[in-house]
């Protein structure tokens, strides 16, 4: 499984969490049904209910940032956890419970509405007592280290580290020699990592494989950097490895047709949903300097095709009078109403008409401007390769990396965007969804910032 889906196993403890929820709704659903068993005129359907309110739980739960495991019981990190529960429990029961209903039930599938006040400390309670009891025993107490031996150059080591900066999944990284092969104990060492099977001396091949026939993963670097960090820096990469197609976005035309419905479809829906807000923030931009309420910029597209994107203005009107250049942390050209438009994402409502023109796709590598661009393609090697797919509103660099605004922060993004080409399908896109709906509701990612390990 982490061999194809390495992006989904680096996620096992959200993903106990989220089951060991689902555990505790449902304990609470069945004490709810046993009350009202009377009112059930088709279990079938009752289930089905049932299932649409679980799957709607566990997304609000994902969102509210939830399922981070407790790896500490300090009373700080146990009130913290139980006031998101309960918050949770409130807007889930008071606010969307009602809104399902009123739009396309008669009464609650769990009947909620016949005591949401108890029904809201019962989920919250059980939901906290299982997070607060198995999850922090499951995930924290019983941790083994996994150490990566390397085998590669001091500089090398040293490049490893520094992209391990944003990695996923725990590990230690600890430098060894070729001799160290004959001395290893199994321990907690997860593998080796060793810069180019190429570079092997011919002696020493014979010892890693019978490592590997033992048990232990041997990996080279560009393998590693794929199952761990889940990116693939550019400059790792060789002419080699871009053969064969690895990095050609899905020849599944189906696949293909599926996303680009699911673009129009979402997008369609989400501005009808927003055009109130786009419309507010329009006037409250206006009236701060009287400017244009809209912009729109060149960027560059699919297969590079330059296209016009369309945001809402978040600088002053002679923000580049003096030309074109990077945000910046503290940037005096944002306008106060701009400030707040960029940390909650509501600048960029309008690309939406992009998604719909085609243009643009809710997921994949996000759109740059021609004036960079041209010495992007210069002092990056393969940068041009991330026009192999449609630009997106977020991608997998946006929920994995700081905002970025500079050449070396686009070379990190690079090397997700790489990632996102080699390893793309549905079900990564709705990981990168609902992780940017989570970025979103904690205001995170939208602007320039520090160089910090993002969460789960």
């Amino acid at each position: 499984m982490d061999k194809y889906f390495p992006w989904l196993v680096s996620r096992k403890r959200v993903i106990g969490l989220s089951i060991l929820d689902a555990i505790a709704f449902s304990g609470v659903a069945f004490a709810s049904y046993s009350k009202n068993y009377h009112e059930i005129n088709n279990i079938y359907l009752s289930l089905l209910y049932f299932n649409l309110y679980l799957l709607i739980w566990i997304c609000l739960s994902y969102v509210a940032g939830r399922y981070i495991p407790i790896v500490s019981l300090k009373t700080k990190n146990i009130f913290n956890t139980f006031i998101v529960i309960i918050l949770t429990a409130i807007v889930f029961t008071f606010i969307l419970d009602p809104l399902v209903c009123s739009l396309f039930l008669y009464k609650s599938p769990v009947y909620i509405s016949n005591n949401r006040l108890e029904y809201m400390f019962s989920l919250s309670i059980a939901s906290y007592a299982l997070q607060l009891g198995c999850g922090f025993f499951w995930f924290s107490r019983i941790r083994v280290a996994k150490k990566w031996l390397v085998l590669s150059s001091k500089s090398f080591m040293n490049l490893l580290v520094k992209w391990s900066q944003y990695r996923r999944v725990d590990c230690e990284l600890e430098s060894i020699d070729y001799e160290d092969l004959y001395n290893l104990k199994d321990g907690h060492i997860a593998g080796v990592v060793i810069e180019r099977f190429s570079l092997i001396d011919d002696k020493y091949i014979s010892k890693l494989i019978d490592l590997e026939l033992s048990g232990m993963v041997i990996l080279d670097s560009i393998s590693w950097c794929e199952r761990i960090l889940q990116r693939f820096p550019p400059s790792l990469l060789t002419p080699f490895e871009l053969l064969g197609g690895k990095f050609v976005v899905a020849s599944n035309r189906v696949e293909l047709r599926m996303k680009r419905l699911g673009d129009f479809t979402l997008a369609l829906i989400l501005l009808i949903v927003s055009s109130p807000v786009i419309c507010l923030s329009a006037l409250l931009i206006k009236l701060e300097d009287n400017g244009p309420a809209f912009y729109s910029q060149r960027r560059v597209g699919f297969k590079g095709k330059i296209f016009r994107l369309r945001k809402l203005r978040t600088m002053s009107v002679d923000a580049e009078v003096k030309g074109v250049s990077w945000s910046k942390t503290g940037d005096p050209r944002i306008t106060k109403v701009g400030s707040f438009l960029r940390r909650s994402r509501i600048d960029e409502l309008p690309q939406l008409i992009s998604v719909l023109s085609g243009d643009m796709s809710l997921i994949g590598p996000r759109p740059e401007r021609p004036e960079f661009e041209s010495a992007l393609k210069t002092d990056i090697v393969y940068y041009s390769m991330r026009h192999l797919i449609r630009p997106g509103l977020s991608g997998w660099a946006q929920v994995n990396y700081p905002y970025g605004a500079s050449k070396t922060d686009s070379e990190n993004k690079l090397s997700y965007d790489l990632y996102y080409l080699r390893n793309y399908s549905i079900w990564m896109d709705f990981l990168i969804l609902f992780k940017t709906i989570k970025l979103v509701m904690h205001l995170q990612g939208s602007t320039p910032m520090d160089a910090n390990a993002q969460n789960n």
